[in-house]
């Protein structure tokens, strides 16, 4: 099915995302494995409190990582987050870095614990999880406004971005 003339680019890749999940028949429904890797605690305060500008947070974030990464990359640092930030500091710098959103910083905080992936790794996933959380909280006609996946449309294929949602565990 070709997307409707004069669709938005961001709301076409949605529309195949939306297929490619479907077509992929995950076992159990996304919000039930959400609800299994962030807890339940968390899981109903996203249910409630996540809004736009949350996923908003979360893409600045994830931009702040790459910047991160390309500053390695330039710098041939070998690992990235523990040189940059040091252990310590990581943690630290995703709750100061959400604009005042801390059930951003809580949710990245719950989804990448010690042993930090590298930035380029940590912005794609939190950019998944704000995808998911976005689509189970606004579904397709908030979508719209869904910072992390304007940013992954950019990036990745609606298809890569699927299998990376039905494998969330």
């Amino acid at each position: 099915m070709a997307p409707a003339a004069g669709a938005h680019p961001v709301q076409s890749w949605y529309l195949d995302l939306i297929r490619e999940v479907n077509a992929r028949g995950a076992e159990r429904s996304l919000s039930d494995r959400l609800a299994g890797r962030l807890g339940g605690a968390l899981w109903s305060r996203c249910l409630r409190e996540w809004k736009p500008s949350t996923c908003r947070s979360l893409d600045n974030a994830a931009r702040q990582l790459e910047g991160l990464a390309e500053r390695a990359e330039e710098s041939q640092i070998s690992d990235p987050p523990v040189q940059l930030l040091g252990t310590s500091k990581w943690l630290g710098w995703l709750g100061v870095d959400f604009g005042g959103r801390a059930l951003a910083a809580r949710l990245a905080r719950s989804i990448l614990p010690p042993p930090f992936p590298g930035p380029a790794q940590a912005a794609a996933t939190l950019r998944i999880y704000g995808v998911a959380v976005c689509h189970v909280r606004f579904g397709l006609l908030g979508f719209e406004y869904c910072a992390c996946a304007e940013s992954l449309s950019a990036s990745a294929s609606a298809a890569s971005v699927a299998e990376d949602l039905c494998a969330l565990r």
